[in-house]
Order: structure tokens, then C-alpha cells, then sequence
């Protein structure tokens, strides 16, 4: 992901502390841009004399004169970034970098670090760009020509050692004390961004908050104690999990601070809701650094805080030491804070929401997402120009590239097991039966729902397979495969009608092959490419094994050599293993137990026999070692329903045209349509595959627990099989 980014950092200083300094244009700035020489710069107007243009900017007047100080404003900061000649080179270098890519087009971030408070006050985010910059005379953030990102950062801010692979978890604090704020659209926003790592089949009308409440929490009339309370209480009580993401919903506020104008965050008193508490901002810079209520050193720290108020990041006066909001915060340790310059509008806070946190979940470059935020609000004529308004103070460090990769690895990997989950909370593996809806449309709108769930994982998960190149290729290839075959399950059952009238699986049918036969043949070749990467990964093999029989890609000497290679892989782990990890020993079992049902396929009788009579006993001794909690015990009880109740139904000789459709996209020569597994088209063999694999499943249904609930099962931990 670091190798899309391209930066370009922008200096501006200036002699004497930070406030004390109205803007004036006899003042002179350095203004220093990456290798090129410094350059002194000047604003070309008065301090009052800006705060007055301002006026049209807060919505102070008519939407005419809005319209007009937006051209004249936005045609002023050109100016002033037109006498840098330093950044216009930089931008230019950053365009011809960014055009050589052939694939895609690479976003420049523009840091632009300042050390006045009065330059804190000028709507950088607004200029226009210059010329000989990409997109010149349009809005800089927003040109179509090269993808920019604005951050600001205090100067003499330390970058904060703050990761951002931790598993996300949002804070929402809303308060309105005797106005309105949009927080139902807020909170449905959140629940569109958390839906893909949400169990669906637990969330009803009495568990909707416990369920989601592992993601998001909401303070619905929150107060600044609160707050710091609710921070405080993850870091003694969840350690391992505290908050990483903080939302204030709230309306931004002008007070007199000691004859000083600063803007404030109106809150709920914490005695009583309905008064107003103004929030100043360092007032809420401690409570977000809040401290472990359990007597540790440590101290919350999120990774983002998101200010969906007016005026978060405006300035107010510069006489005095002070900033806005934003600054505050950002100075106090906090990595990214964004916020707006000027008043921001309904719409628009509901678009930041939806923007950003749908990316920070997924693990995405904060400033990709900043791009697409404000590209999105400049196209919403309802947001005015709150695309203008955002501002993101960002300091981020050298190793957030990797952990943002590691981020969307892990998120992926977890959005995939939900959807895992959920098909087996669905379709509970004991009986293989479709869960019961109170009417035909529910349970049809439910399996569609799995499906675009499913889809929408392996389609992510794929994504980041791709990023990793071969790194944790192995785990990564198998759980892509398990998944798609589910997907192919769930797509067979919408094919055969057994989920309702009207249900049909959701790909559109590109050719003759069904959707769920192109699925498992996928499956097939994701484990066989997770053997490639680890040869020692007998699991890999065994589900190839069981995908190449089905689909009847292999001759019946690869199925001997494959079927040996398996049985001595798994025969040496039970065996050379016995004082290794629990872990290994009942994965090896659970492949030992297929393999022996797999043996129904060997030409030679006797094999086929002993394996068959070992099978049943190794499957006992599976089930007492691994127990009916172990995710292998799911495993193996669902692979087991598939070859009684899925695999027969679409082997070869079900499907003939399909079946040879599906072998010929396989470009190895040995798996010729003619040489195929006779066995695969006898049909007396997979009734007795279908007959043993019933019969084992009813074994396993021994060591339940004597509740048996296929849902909502209090002896249920939620693992996931794969």
C-alpha cells in the first residue's frame, strides 16, 4: 500500500512563538517544500478584513454571496501557494511519477505543517490549483488529474507511537441538549460499517445491542465524564481491547475564554441531560487520553477521533495561547483528528461517517480515504461545501503502511469467519436441514443474504490474498477455500429449489456451468495452491483430493498416488506427534476420518476394506480427543453431511456436460476428459459413500451435548470450522 502513496511536504514558519501574531501582509513566511529552496511568502490581506470574507463561508449570508467568496477565497490561497515554487515542482515531479503507472493511479499526499497560529486560520483545503500543477484552476483536493490528500500537523508535534493493527473498536458519543443532530443516521451508518463482521443469525430485536456492542458502543446523550469513563473502563476491563475509533456528534459552540473567542463542544451536564455543558478542548484532550481505572501506567490513546461539529477546527482568536479543537487534540498525542473548518451540514456528517469508517474497519490508507471523502462530497450538492470544510490533522508513522496491510489481512480473515459462522448457524451440520423461517419470503430473503454475505468476503479476502503475495499464503488460500465451497453449497441448494420458490443464487450465469460447479472446481485449485506453498499441509491435500474426486478431474493412478500421499502424511503426524500440540493431533485425526471414507474410490478391495473398518474407529477416538466444542468437530460433521446429502448430487455423472465444462478449464494435460476416474460415474459407489457418511454423522450425534440446539447453543463457542 505505501508504494500508491507519493509525498510531497509542505513547511510554513514564521519568527516568535506560535500566537501573539494577527495576519497582516507586511508579515513574511518561510515557506520550504521537499529539496527545493526556501521561499519567502506573504498573505494578501488583513485580519479583520479575512474574518469578514469569512462571514459568507459560516452561512452568515445569502447563498449568492456564499457562492462568490468560495471563487474569490479559493483564487486567493492559489495565490498564495502560486509564490512556492518548491511545492508547484514537487506536485508536477509527484504527476509524472504518478502518470508512469501503468495500472493505477497513485494518490500524492500534501502534509502541510505550520507553526503560526493565524496560518491555522486559512482555508488551505479551499485553494485552487495552481498553475503548472495538475488540474490547475480547479480545487486542488478535488482535481480529476492527480488524487491529492491535505493533512495538517503541529510542527513540533512528535509522531505518535500509536499501532494501527489493532482490532477496531468505535466509541460514539453524541449529545444535542435542546437541539437536533442527525444520530439515527449516524448509528445506521455504523451499523452499515460493522455489518460484515456481525453474526446476522444472533441479532434480533432484544440482541441487537449485545451483538454489536463487541464493535460500537453509544452514548446517546453523552457528557464529557462519561466519556472518559467509558475509556477508562475498557482499559481496565477489556485491556486487550481498547477503543480505537472515538465519533462526537455534537454542536460546535463560540464562548469568551478569558476575553479570548474559542470554539467549544456543547455537551450534556453530567447531573442533569437537559442543561449544556460547554466542552473546551483541552477539557477534551484529557478526557480522550483517559487513565486505566485499574492503577497501570497506561492510558487510552485512539487511533482517530472524528469531530462531526461546526467549527471543530476552526481557530478563533490568535491573540492568545489556544487552538481549535482539532489542533488541541492532535497536539496532545492523538495520530489523526478530523474535523471541519466551518459549519458542517447533516448530510455531510453522515457522509464522513460512511466514508471513513467503512475504510478504517477494512484496515485502508487513512489518506485514500480522505480523497474519496471529500471527492464525495464535492458531487452532493446538499453537503454545500463541506468538502472544503474537512480537515485532518495527521501525523503517521514510518511503519503504518505494514500495519495497515496486517489490519486488512486480519479484518479480512475475520469478516470471512463471520460469514463461515453464520451459513453454520444456518444450516446446523447435525440434521443438514434448512433452518426453519417463519414464511417462505424470510427464509428466500435469508439465503440471498448469506449469499451476497459470502461473496462480498471471498471477494475481500481475495483482495488481500493478492497483496500478500505469498505471505501466509497457506492459511490464506485454505480459508478462501472452505468459503467457496460453502458458496458453492448455498448455490446448489438455490439451484435445486430447496430454499423456496423464486431463489436463484446470485452470479449470473456467465455459461452452461452452473454457478456452484465453477465454485468448487475454484475451491479445488485454491487448496491445491496452498499445497504448492506448503507440501506438508496434509489438510490441503485431503480436501483437494475430495474436491478433484467429486468433480472427476484425476485418473485413477493420480487418485492412488494422491489418496498414499495423503494416509502417510496424516499416519506420521498421529504417530510421530503423540507429545505435540492438541491442536495438531485432532486435525490429523479429522483427516485420517476422510481419508478412510475417501478409500471407497481405491481399485484394490482389501485397502478399501481396512481402511473403511480403521475409519470408524479412528472416528471415535476423534471425537473423544477433540470434543463436541473443538471447530473441528463442526468441520468434519459438515464435510461428512456433504458427502451424504452435496457431493453425490453434483458428482460427474449428475452433471456429464457440466462436469467436462468444468474439466476442461483445468490447464494440466494428465487431466484429460478420457483418462477420468471410472469410479466417480458409478453410481453404487457414491451410495455407499452417502450410506457410511450418514452412519458417521449419526456416531458423532452420540457425543453432543444433551441439549443439541443447533442455534443459539449456550455450550456453543462460537469457533469457527473451516
Amino acid at each position: 500500500m505505501s508504494s500508491e502513496i507519493l509525498k510531497v511536504k509542505l513547511e510554513i514558519l514564521r519568527h516568535g512563538p506560535a500566537h501573539n501574531q494577527p495576519l497582516s501582509p507586511l508579515t513574511n513566511y518561510l515557506a520550504l517544500c521537499g529539496n527545493h529552496g526556501a521561499t519567502s511568502v506573504r498573505v494578501p490581506f488583513e485580519h479583520r478584513q479575512f474574518e469578514t470574507r469569512l462571514r459568507p463561508l459560516m452561512y452568515q449570508e445569502s447563498e449568492l454571496l456564499r457562492q462568490q467568496q468560495l471563487r474569490e477565497t479559493s483564487a486567493e490561497m492559489r495565490e498564495i501557494l502560486q509564490g512556492i515554487p518548491g511545492l508547484i515542482a514537487s506536485l508536477a515531479e509527484a504527476a509524472g511519477r504518478s502518470r508512469a503507472e501503468l495500472t493505477k493511479q497513485r494518490v500524492v499526499h500534501l502534509e502541510l505543517i505550520l507553526s503560526a497560529s493565524e496560518l491555522a486560520l486559512l482555508p488551505f483545503e479551499l485553494a485552487a490549483a495552481p498553475a503548472g500543477c495538475p488540474g490547475a484552476g480547479e480545487p486542488l483536493i478535488t482535481q480529476s488529474q492527480l488524487p491529492l490528500c491535505l493533512t495538517r500537523r503541529v510542527r513540533l508535534q512528535n509522531i505518535p507511537n500509536a499501532a494501527w493493527n489493532r482490532r477496531p473498536r468505535i466509541l460514539f458519543a453524541a449529545a444535542a441538549p435542546g437541539s437536533a443532530i442527525p444520530i439515527q443516521e449516524h448509528c445506521d451508518a455504523f451499523v452499515e460499517a460493522v455489518n460484515a463482521w456481525v453474526d446476522w443469525s444472533r441479532v434480533t430485536r432484544n440482541t441487537v445491542v449485545e451483538v454489536y456492542g463487541e464493535h460500537l458502543t453509544v452514548l446517546p446523550q453523552a457528557s464529557l465524564q462519561q466519556i472518559e469513563q467509558e475509556l477508562s473502563r475498557a482499559l481496565e476491563k477489556e485491556p486487550d481491547r481498547p477503543y480505537t475509533h472515538v465519533h462526537l456528534l455534537a454542536h460546535g459552540v463560540l464562548f469568551d475564554d478569558a476575553g479570548e473567542r474559542r470554539y467549544g463542544l456543547a455537551m450534556h451536564d453530567p447531573l442533569d441531560p437537559d442543561k449544556t455543558c460547554i466542552v473546551r478542548a483541552q477539557e477534551l484532550a484529557v478526557a480522550l487520553r483517559a487513565a486505566s481505572g485499574s492503577g497501570s501506567t497506561e492510558f487510552s490513546c485512539p487511533t482517530v477521533v472524528t469531530l462531526a461539529s461546526c467549527q471543530g477546527a476552526a481557530q478563533g482568536d490568535v491573540l492568545g495561547a489556544g487552538a481549535s479543537i482539532a489542533h488541541t487534540l492532535h497536539e496532545a498525542g492523538l495520530p489523526l483528528v478530523v474535523a471541519s473548518q466551518f459549519p458542517l451540514t447533516f448530510d455531510g456528517s453522515v457522509e464522513l461517517v460512511r466514508v471513513l469508517y467503512r475504510g478504517f474497519l477494512r484496515g485502508h490508507d487513512p489518506r485514500i480515504l480522505l480523497t474519496r471523502l471529500r471527492r464525495q462530497l464535492r458531487i452532493n450538492t446538499r453537503t454545500k461545501h463541506d468538502w472544503a470544510s474537512i480537515v485532518a490533522y495527521a501525523a503517521f508513522s514510518p511503519g503504518m503502511d505494514a500495519e495497515l496491510a496486517e489490519l486488512r489481512y486480519r479484518q479480512a480473515r475475520r469478516s470471512v469467519e463471520m460469514a463461515l459462522d453464520g451459513f453454520d448457524r444456518y444450516l446446523p451440520s447435525s440434521s443438514g436441514a434448512v433452518a426453519t423461517e417463519p414464511d417462505e419470503t424470510s427464509r428466500t430473503q435469508r439465503f440471498g443474504n448469506l449469499i451476497r454475505w459470502l461473496e462480498s468476503a471471498i471477494q475481500r479476502l481475495g483482495l488481500v490474498a493478492v497483496e500478500r503475495s505469498t505471505d501466509g499464503s497457506v492459511s490464506l488460500h485454505g480459508l478462501m477455500a472452505a468459503t467457496v465451497k460453502k458458496l458453492a453449497q448455498l448455490q446448489w441448494l438455490a439451484a435445486q429449489n430447496i430454499l423456496g420458490n423464486g431463489l436463484t443464487a446470485t452470479s449470473r450465469q456467465q455459461s452452461h456451468i452452473p454457478d456452484y460447479m465453477r465454485n468448487l472446481y475454484r475451491a479445488c485449485t485454491l487448496y491445491r495452491r496452498a499445497c504448492r506453498y506448503m507440501p506438508a499441509a496434509n489438510w490441503a491435500r485431503t480436501q483437494e483430493l475430495s474436491l478433484r474426486i467429486v468433480l472427476g478431474c484425476l485418473t485413477e493412478p493420480q487418485l492412488v498416488r494422491l489418496w498414499k500421499k495423503a494416509w502417510r502424511g496424516v499416519r506420521w503426524e498421529l504417530l510421530g506427534l503423540e507429545n505435540d500440540s492438541r491442536k495438531t493431533r485432532v486435525i490429523a485425526l479429522r483427516n485420517s476420518v476422510e481419508l478412510c471414507l475417501l478409500a471407497s474410490f481405491l481399485p484394490d478391495s482389501a485397502r478399501k476394506s481396512r481402511s473403511i473398518a480403521a475409519g470408524g474407529k479412528l472416528l471415535r477416538t476423534f471425537c473423544i480427543e477433540a470434543g463436541y466444542h473443538h471447530m473441528e468437530f463442526r468441520s468434519l460433521e459438515q464435510q461428512l453431511n456433504r458427502y451424504a446429502k452435496f457431493f453425490p448430487q453434483v458428482a460427474c455423472d449428475s452433471l456429464p456436460d457440466a462436469g467436462k465444462s468444468v474439466r476442461r478449464e483445468d490447464p494440466r494435460p494428465d487431466h484429460r476428459t478420457a483418462n477420468r476416474l471410472t469410479q466417480t460415474t458409478d453410481g453404487s459407489v457414491w451410495a455407499e459413500v452417502s450410506r457410511l457418511a450418514g452412519e458417521w454423522c449419526a456416531v458423532m450425534g452420540q457425543f453432543l451435548p444433551a441439549c443439541s440446539s443447533p442455534q443459539g447453543c449456550s455450550c456453543d463457542d462460537n469457533e469457527i470450522s473451516y
